[in-house]
């Protein structure tokens, strides 16, 4: 039996779920596959308490996301960089675009 590797992107779900309650974590699963719903119901039970520099940068990270949503729906994504590259520097928005482009794929 091989044991499984750790899987931040499932961590960060789990804990952003419990973050943001019940009622939101209940309709984002109505957009969920029944296995996407399963992996992430089980780390949710899993989860221990969630430690508050965690929790930030969780809620940071997600709110990053949003805001590189917005500018590329917004202003498309020539737009969408200057506004990134003004925020968070070169290299913060080429991850954050890295990390939206990944989602639409």
């Amino acid at each position: 039996m091989s044991a499984q590797l750790p899987n931040p992107g499932l961590q960060k779900a789990a804990i952003l779920m419990v973050l943001l309650g019940e009622e939101a974590a209940s309709n984002i699963y109505r957009n969920l596959s029944e296995a996407d719903v399963q992996r992430l119901t089980q780390r949710i039970a899993e989860l221990e308490r969630v430690k508050p520099e965690a929790a930030l940068s969780v809620l940071e990270e997600y709110h990053q996301l949003i805001l590189t949503q917005s500018y590329l729906a917004e202003g498309g994504p020539e737009y969408a960089q200057k506004l990134l590259v003004k925020a968070f520097g070169e290299e913060g928005a080429k991850q954050l675009l890295d990390q939206v482009s990944k989602r639409w794929r």
